[in-house]
């Protein structure tokens, strides 16, 4: 399948982020919106930083470079455990978030169990 085109509005530095976020992903794997989205941030925010750096603008080019990394930060990708059963690849906070409320069902049936025995 062929990976979708960086936008147009994005400069070299935002184009070469875009490349290199699908570059990085298994020929099977595709963002979901919400991802490509968050990577349209991450792409615009690699041009700004790029901006900063050409004007040499020491003061605003720390912050723009923190935003960025937590942008990377967000769109940080893993595969989920289902993996070979044709999950799909899932953010790292929804996939926390869901084993917790897996492990908090588990406690809650273990404590009726507790009760109930």
């Amino acid at each position: 399948m062929k990976r979708p085109e960086p936008p147009k509005t994005l400069g070299t530095a935002g184009k070469r982020s875009w490349r290199a976020a699908h570059a990085g992903l298994a020929d099977d794997v595709r963002f979901t919106a919400k991802d490509l989205e968050l990577l349209r941030l991450v792409c615009g925010q690699a041009d700004t930083v790029a901006a900063l750096e050409d004007a040499g603008d020491l003061k605003l080019l720390g912050p723009a470079r923190t935003a960025l990394a937590r942008l990377w930060v967000e769109i940080r990708l893993e595969v989920d455990i289902g993996e070979e059963l044709g999950a799909p690849v899932v953010n790292r906070r929804a996939q926390r978030a869901a084993q917790a409320r897996w492990r908090a069902k588990q406690d809650v049936a273990k404590a009726r169990k507790a009760l109930g025995a």
